[in-house]
């Protein structure tokens, strides 16, 4: 009985700090995308992600594992990455600030925010538990990034997590924590 209450007051007391709010939702409400394998219906995600429609908006929740600086999403065509809309969710100090950027591959790999419109996101909530990056973005159904349109009102896409322990100056650097693509494209709005 005691064991009982005790996970009980864990659960609780977990839940208050939205460490399992995030899989709430995943498979009925919610498009759900974790690290590493089949970790969501364990619930033991080390880099998580949600995706749901609330009052007919596309929200994007994401939290990251311990040490991470950031953790990112990208929406992509295609399975690789390259020429992807990206929302980055960045620990500065004590602050989890959101950004736009684009995926640029080649020799010169980068996730850029330089051009590219900052207020297509816009950070709806956001906290560090236990030195994990939680942070919830709304983003816009419709924008024209590098000549290329992301609607998620008429396409799906699929999603792409990322996760990593450095930054450059201007973004985010190489995803050496946390990487993981959704099987087939997600749509967003039914």
């Amino acid at each position: 009985m005691a064991q009982k209450i005790i996970l009980a007051v864990l659960l609780v007391v977990a839940c208050a700090h939205g460490e399992y709010d995030i899989y709430e939702g995943c498979g009925t409400t919610k498009q759900c995308l974790g690290n590493p394998g089949d970790c969501v219906p364990d619930k033991d995600c080390v880099t998580m992600s949600s995706t749901y429609v609330k009052d007919g908006k596309v929200i994007f929740e994401m939290r990251s594992w311990k040490s991470a600086k950031y953790i990112a999403m990208g929406l992509s065509t295609d399975k690789e990455m390259g020429d992807d809309s990206v929302m980055e969710c960045v620990k500065e100090g004590d602050e989890i600030k959101a950004y736009s950027s684009w995926t640029v591959v080649g020799a010169n790999y980068a996730s850029v925010r330089e051009g590219i419109p900052q207020d297509i996101i816009t950070l709806v909530d956001s906290k560090i538990i236990d030195g994990r990056i939680y942070c919830q973005v709304e983003r816009v159904d419709t924008v024209k990034i590098k000549k290329t349109t992301f609607d998620l009102t008429k396409k799906p896409y699929y999603m792409m997590l990322a996760s990593g322990d450095t930054l450059r100056e201007n973004g985010v650097d190489y995803h050496n924590l946390a990487y993981v693509v959704t099987k087939k494209k997600i749509n967003f709005k039914p």
